[in-house]
């Protein structure tokens, strides 16, 4: 029941062992097993006629490769009482987004399948669009169904940002750690986006005062994916976090003055987000993120001389940030 066939009618394409790693690929991110085997063509009549007397599969699938056109997929429910017929045109010297999309679709439908969707039409009507369907452009295929319960997509990555913190050019910059749960299919995906950051020491010295700022940030946002094209998508992000903040007094050229002790903060901000992911690998990708925290408090950072209390630095309550990272899923 949860197996799906698979056949690859390459006649002598050096893509057929290319297109066998992406079904493979694709349907075991699905929790299925693929069987895949090769042939030197495909009868679309046949492949679409019910046959009798064969092992149960949640789906059988031919992926016709032979034609120097386009890439044609036939699947079929376990019953053969619903079939899919898909054309994805060929670039010369791009074969490999043929094979991506008319994986994605097949990836897609099964898991349509799995989730108890029906696809595709009747047999009947099969036959005749077999035939008469234009070849479409290689992109990503909608969903076709609804799927309650996929699986979710995730991904890790690091990335470091730089944010415009405070007058004279004041950057709180450093690396952080990414992790992105969200829907795996559709052309809005929403999900859950954090970050987690570790800040240089930031140093202001306005003699003879100053401070050392130690610390971290944490931002937890709702997040929704656009997906732009097969290697392309746009994030925006919203939501909040926290800056934890080690802040140490520096005094200079004032023997004798006693400075408050060191002081340990955690501030509350607002943040939000978009970007773009660029993949550029099947697992690989490259993200740059403009961000900006809103800092409602009005901090201020202030030191203790001789018990009066004075204001060193007064961060910007907005403020804008910038980020290039790598992501992986």
């Amino acid at each position: 029941m949860g197996a799906v066939d698979v056949v690859i009618a390459a006649e002598d394409d050096p893509g057929g062992q290319a297109m066998r790693a992406v079904v493979a690929e694709l349907i075991s991110r699905l929790g299925l097993a693929a069987t895949v085997t090769f042939a030197s063509s495909v009868n679309a009549a046949e492949v679409i006629t019910p046959q009798a007397g064969v092992e149960v599969r949640l789906a059988r699938a031919w992926i016709d490769l032979s034609k120097p056109e386009r890439v044609t997929l036939y699947l079929v429910d376990r019953d053969w009482e619903r079939v899919l017929v898909r054309h994805v045109q060929k670039m010369p010297g791009h074969d490999e987004l043929a094979r991506e999309a008319i994986g994605h679709i097949l990836e897609n439908a099964v898991d349509a399948l799995a989730h108890g969707a029906r696809i595709g039409t009747a047999p009947d009507q099969a036959r005749s669009e077999s035939e008469g369907t234009r070849p479409s452009a290689p992109a990503p295929a909608a969903p076709i169904a609804a799927r309650p319960g996929t699986a979710p997509h995730w991904e890790l990555g690091a990335l470091y940002e730089g944010e415009l913190y405070a007058p004279h050019g004041l950057v709180a910059n450093g690396p952080a750690a990414v992790f992105y749960v969200g829907a795996r299919r559709g052309t809005l995906q929403p999900g859950a986006w954090l970050t987690a950051q570790y800040r240089l020491p930031m140093i202001v010295d306005t003699a003879p005062l100053g401070v050392r700022l130690d610390g971290g940030s944490l931002r937890a946002l709702a997040a929704v994916d656009l997906a732009v094209n097969e290697r392309l998508s746009i994030r925006f992000g919203a939501g909040i976090g926290f800056d934890a903040i080690h802040m140490t007094p520096r005094l200079e050229g004032k023997p004798g003055t006693t400075l408050g002790k060191d002081e340990d903060f955690a501030l509350v901000v607002a943040r939000a987000s978009a970007g773009g992911e660029w993949w550029v690998g099947r697992h690989l990708a490259i993200s740059l993120t403009l961000s900006c925290d809103l800092d409602p408090s009005g901090t201020r950072y202030g030191v203790l001389v001789d018990g009066v209390q004075q204001t060193v630095l007064s961060p910007w309550p907005v403020r804008p940030a910038l980020s290039l990272g790598v992501t992986t899923e």
